[in-house]
């Protein structure tokens, strides 16, 4: 099996701010990383579609990772 590691500077363990202040996934740093990174990419791609669908896809996407974010803990703002 393959794992991820985390990139070089990272924090790679948990917080007692963390604990306090997100649930779930999020309370790890790197996991919110993720997150977000996801969110990014669905927005760039959102932006950057040729077709209806396509934008309907992406933007799907980014609304379903903002909704994680938020269950979370995690504000993300308005998100345009």
């Amino acid at each position: 099996m393959k794992t991820e590691r985390g990139e070089a500077g990272t924090r790679i363990s948990m917080t007692e701010a963390d604990r306090r202040d997100y649930k779930g996934i999020a309370r790890h740093p790197l996991a919110r990383r993720w997150l977000f990174s996801r969110l990014i990419e669905a927005r760039e791609k959102a932006a950057a579609a040729e077709t209806e669908q396509a934008l309907q896809r992406w933007s799907a996407e980014a609304h379903r990772a903002e909704g994680e974010l938020r269950r979370c803990g995690v504000s993300v703002g308005k998100g345009q």
